[in-house]
């Protein structure tokens, strides 16, 4: 019986120590282009080629591709280096690439909490997708291309580093998070970042950007709380605001036309600055509301705005416009002489009630006469030191000595002075 027991217990070591053999893991490196499935293309390596968790490096400048499904732990794709994947390679580990990776098979990061790492490019034709937590680590510069890249059942996406989207898209089958954390950018030229209804984008941490820059149209999505900075380019182009929309810090608008379709809103927390960018305001409000100052730099015509900025709002640069209601609700805004409240064949802008704070430079009003109306007669002056001459070169004038028709029994300039007790009517001034 204890013979039996020996016998068993050997065995069963020799087992474990074939197993052990078996999951020995090993670091292949390329020495020259070719095959995955071709001991020459690693040097040789004991007439080997890489299995099952095994680490790869693509050296620079060789190309190297595999036709069969790959399981591995680390990636490291070198500066110049080119992996072509035909078939799906799973990624237990790190990921890191400075050269490329293309091809038609997918990507596939099946590892948690481990590493995107470099500056390269990943283009493939299937759609890629990172399983559990993945980082894209600060200083990386990643680029993809052409590629569908999901993040299924709740699995998030963490870019500390760069990450650009040339014709590509999150697909988060619902339920994926792509975060842009703190001083990361990311930047989008496809229509959408992320497929509509197929997945969510987090972008209120401190710094961080996000950036749509599509030579064409696209829509603005809505994150899940609010934009830390929010960057739109793309000369020529629309970029569309298709729900009510907070920006914690600074919104610059850099070529495009931001559109607020419709009654939507947008809230800015610090800056506003229209570099040769328009803004399409419709029936739509921007908000002012920062605790730091703000300012407003560009060309930018407004229907509705309200200001209720502890920090106080002031026009910087060019001019500003309203053709709805300017609304003050707290701080002070400063004009700077840049401010002209519009008026046309549509209706009049306005300034509504100030509920708090304090309007300091000028602000020129407008008021629409048409051609054919005698409405004029119902506009009036309140500031002081006017003169008759500030009207008469852009009025016909009545009913009093020096207007143009003196003997009209209508005067059309009366005078009050708020200052005489009563009610004054003395007639022309």
């Amino acid at each position: 019986m204890g013979r039996i027991f020996i016998i068993f217990l050997i065995t069963l070591l020799t087992s474990v120590n074939a197993l052990a053999c078996n999951l020995a893991i090993d670091t292949y490196t390329s020495v020259q282009d070719g095959s995955w499935d071709v001991a020459a293309t690693w040097g040789n390596n004991g007439n080997n080629t890489p299995g099952f968790n095994d680490h790869i490096v693509i050296s620079s400048g060789d190309s190297v591709y595999h036709n069969g499904n790959e399981i591995i732990g680390r990636l490291r794709i070198q500066s110049f280096g080119t992996l072509q994947s035909n078939s799906t390679l799973r990624v237990a580990e790190s990921y890191t690439n400075n050269g490329a990776h293309y091809g038609t098979g997918a990507l596939r990061l099946v590892g948690n909490n481990d590493s995107i790492v470099g500056a390269g490019l990943l283009e493939t034709t299937s759609m890629s997708r990172a399983d559990g937590f993945r980082v894209i680590y600060p200083g990386s510069s990643i680029t993809i291309r052409n590629t569908t890249f999901r993040l299924p059942n709740n699995d998030t996406l963490v870019n500390r580093g760069t990450l650009t989207m040339e014709n590509s898209s999150f697909d988060g089958n619902g339920s994926g998070i792509i975060k842009n954390d703190n001083n990361a950018m990311l930047l989008s030229n496809s229509p959408g970042v992320i497929n509509s209804g197929a997945g969510e984008l987090e972008a209120s941490a401190f710094g961080n950007t996000v950036n749509y820059n599509a030579s064409s149209d696209q829509n603005i999505f809505i994150p899940i709380s609010t934009y830390y900075n929010l960057t739109l380019e793309g000369g020529g182009t629309t970029k569309s605001l298709v729900a009510r929309t907070k920006i914690d810090h600074d919104l610059k608008v850099d070529g495009p036309t931001l559109s607020l379709i419709d009654t939507f809103s947008i809230t800015i927390g610090r800056d506003l600055d229209l570099v040769d960018g328009v803004l399409d305001a419709q029936n739509g409000l921007v908000e002012f509301d920062g605790i730091s100052a703000q300012s407003i730099k560009g060309h930018v015509t407004f229907h509705d705005v309200r200001l209720n900025s502890s920090g106080g709002v002031a026009i910087t640069q060019d001019s500003m416009r309203v053709m709805g209601s300017l609304w003050l609700d707290a701080g002070s805004f400063n004009t700077n002489d840049r401010l002209t409240i519009l008026s046309n064949a549509g209706g009049d802008g306005s300034i509504g009630p100030i509920t708090g704070g304090s309007i300091s430079g000028d602000v020129t009003m407008q008021r629409y006469i048409g051609s054919d109306s005698t409405n004029w007669r119902f506009l009036g002056s309140p500031t002081t030191n006017a003169i008759i001459s500030d009207w008469q070169d852009d009025f016909i004038t009545a009913g009093y000595p020096g207007s143009h028709y003196p003997s009209f029994n209508f005067k059309s300039i009366l005078g009050y002075d708020e200052t005489v007790l009563g009610f004054s009517y003395s007639g022309a001034v």
